[in-house]
């Protein structure tokens, strides 16, 4: 679930690595998420028979909570411009 926040990373100015627009928005994504991310990984847990190791593998789970990420991001955004 961590790396589904990659979508918050950019190159800063001087070539590092930043959260976009602050940690702080980061947080706040975070907490209008983590109940859907939270449901999808436990759908995936259950469907895979609750198997540690095919739930780390599923490359459904992995781009699910990324999507997630992105389009709440997204909304965000756009409710912000509006």
């Amino acid at each position: 679930m961590l790396a589904s926040f990659r979508w918050m990373v950019e190159n800063g100015p001087n070539g590092e690595v930043q959260w976009r627009d602050g940690f702080d928005d980061v947080l706040g994504l975070k907490r209008s998420s983590a109940e859907e991310l939270l449901r999808s990984v436990n759908q995936a847990s259950l469907e895979l028979g609750r198997n540690p190791n095919a739930v780390g593998k599923s490359k459904n789970l992995s781009a699910n909570p990324h999507r997630t990420v992105a389009m709440r991001d997204l909304m965000a955004q756009r409710a912000n411009t509006s």
